[in-house]
């Protein structure tokens, strides 16, 4: 087993990824139903970009039930809708591979809730049947409990 397969089957992946001394993401934890991102104090276009590609690329991706994406930590957001709006259109690619996905956001950001709308709204334009179903959260207790309940609703 090599390097790169040894982190793909670990249940978690702590990158520690620094901009002028502050965490980006501070982990990526794989579970048998789904996967945890919590970012650190900075989020920006970048930080977006490559949790989405790890998240979509991953070999477990087409056989999760939920993702939660924890913002609780961020303090500097330099992120641009347009990425936003970008990923929200691509998102007809990764439905593809996983069509029922509960997409669980925990954050009490004003910046985080405007652009889970930008990308909703996106989404919504998309011409699959199949949408993701997106929740904010304010606390991590509530989102869990949330993407483990077996109820998709729609």
């Amino acid at each position: 087993m090599n390097f790169i397969e040894y982190l793909l089957s670990a249940s978690i992946i702590s990158i520690c990824l620094t901009s002028q001394s502050k965490i980006i993401i501070q982990s990526i934890e794989w579970q048998d139903k789904g996967v945890i991102v919590t970012y650190g104090e900075e989020f920006s276009d970048e930080d977006s970009v490559n949790a989405e590609t790890e998240i979509t690329s991953h070999p477990k991706f087409s056989s999760i039930e939920f993702v939660i994406l924890d913002f609780l930590k961020v303090k500097n957001f330099s992120i641009n809708t347009h990425v936003v709006a970008d990923s929200g259109k691509n998102s007809d690619n990764h439905s593809i591979k996983n069509s029922s996905l509960k997409m669980a956001y925990i954050s009490n950001s004003d910046v985080i809730k405007g652009l889970v709308n930008v990308y909703s709204a996106y989404q919504a334009r998309s011409e699959l049947e199949h949408q993701w179903d997106m929740r904010i959260f304010s606390n991590s207790t509530d989102a869990l409990e949330w993407v483990n309940d077996s109820q998709v609703i729609a």
